[in-house]
């Protein structure tokens, strides 16, 4: 993941809600990061334009999935590899899994 990268946050059984943009990385952490984080999060980074829809998230429904061009040659019914780590999709997914194009907002995806 480079800077300027979009991002989008998916929350475990609710749905995609929330998505930003890839900042720089911190260069050093400040003190008050504890054990835990260092442990979990080797790269800390800033993120920038965040847009956070909590009350309002994308549920990654069998429906979407069907329509994601992430799923063309997968079977949609099998999909946490979707949700279980960092990868990339195309633009077009990434506006239907984050609303940015009804939110305007132009999503510069790898």
């Amino acid at each position: 993941m480079t800077p300027g990268d979009q991002l989008c946050f998916y929350l475990k059984r609710i749905g995609v809600a929330a998505h930003a943009e890839l900042g720089e990385p911190v260069k050093y952490p400040p003190r008050e990061l504890n054990e835990f984080i260092r442990a979990k999060f080797n790269c800390p980074f800033r993120v920038h334009s965040s847009h956070i829809y909590f009350d309002n998230p994308v549920a990654l429904d069998l429906e979407l999935r069907c329509t994601l061009d992430a799923f063309n040659e997968r079977n949609p019914k099998h999909w946490q590899w979707f949700v279980q780590m960092t990868h990339e999709v195309t633009a077009r997914d990434f506006a239907l899994i984050t609303r940015a194009k009804a939110e305007g907002v132009n999503p510069i995806v790898k």
